[in-house]
């Protein structure tokens, strides 16, 4: 949920890579807005 008002788009939030170990402290992958605009404009 987001609360207040955005002044900026950073990124798209696209999951995680989960741990080998099972364990929840994994790392979240995230389309960045540039990586996102050269997508878009081809």
């Amino acid at each position: 949920m987001i609360t207040g008002i955005a002044t900026k788009f950073l990124g798209i939030y696209s999951g995680r890579i989960p741990e080998e170990d099972g364990m929840d402290s994994s790392i979240g992958i995230v389309w960045k807005a540039s990586v996102l605009e050269d997508l878009l404009a081809r």
